[in-house]
């Protein structure tokens, strides 16, 4: 199941390895947690993620909406 989130700039940005960040500028989705041969920005360059200084840096907040997934099936 997805759960969509918005992004707070003024806490702690979530990470894991079920979080992922959406780009609704360019469309594309960006795991949140480091995986081998990246992404580690999306197309456009409105999310960057600093893994070697935990950092995600978003250019345009309102345009970036989190992502969670969930292994559970709704019915």
């Amino acid at each position: 199941m997805r759960e969509y989130f918005v992004i707070d700039s003024s806490r702690s940005t979530p990470r894991g390895p079920d979080v992922y960040y959406e780009c609704l500028k360019c469309g594309d989705i960006i795991p949140s947690i480091e995986e081998a041969g990246g992404p580690w920005t999306c197309s456009c360059r409105s999310i960057i993620l600093d893994f070697d200084a935990f950092r995600a840096t978003f250019k345009e907040p309102a345009l970036v909406r989190g992502i969670r997934e969930s292994g559970e099936v709704s019915s």
